[in-house]
């Protein structure tokens, strides 16, 4: 009985060492979340430029929040450079680079997509399209910010404090209003 609990707590860390949670490392593995995304491409940013720090992260994200593909454009103080990584299924796809227009880092502490997903699908309210493009940037504070298409030509902006998940506003954008 001792050894089946000790082989249990065994793989479980093996587990989050290897896939940074159990049960969900697929995630990891193929960079859906925003935060997992981040977490590839920060191991291939450092490589580039060791000061390199987050200062937007994007996709076309799905109602769960979860994207194949994530933008992530990083910014070195070092080399005043900014550049952006493009992950795809859990992989470096394509570095590019870009001009710097704001270098505030979103640092590490910050509220994951599929998180803020569930909250911005109750804010959204009736939807045209099951389609929806998330930011996390530190331009101003710390945003999430989330387009909900909920009408033609009609959009609906959702913003949360990108730290904690709380809601701030919603803003309309488009033709009709």
């Amino acid at each position: 009985m001792k050894i089946n609990r000790l082989v249990t707590v065994i793989g479980i860390a093996t587990g989050l060492l290897l896939g940074g949670c159990t049960g969900g490392g697929d995630i990891l593995m193929t960079g859906k979340t925003a935060k997992t995304a981040y977490k590839i491409a920060l191991v291939e940013a450092k490589k580039r430029s060791s000061d390199a720090a987050a200062v937007d992260i994007y996709a076309n994200v799905d109602n769960k929040g979860e994207s194949s593909s994530w933008n992530v454009e990083f910014y070195s103080a070092a080399a005043n450079q900014k550049f952006k990584l493009i992950i795809k299924e859990g992989k470096l796809a394509e570095t590019r680079e870009e001009k710097v227009s704001q270098n505030n880092s979103v640092g590490e502490n910050w509220v994951d997509s599929n998180q803020i997903m569930d909250r911005a699908l109750k804010e959204c309210g009736q939807v045209v399209e099951d389609k929806y493009f998330a930011s996390l940037d530190n331009s101003k504070k710390l945003q999430w910010k989330v387009n909900c298409q909920v009408g033609e030509d009609k959009s609906l902006y959702v913003v949360f404090d990108g730290a904690t998940g709380e809601f701030i506003e919603t803003r309309q954008a488009g033709i009709g209003w």
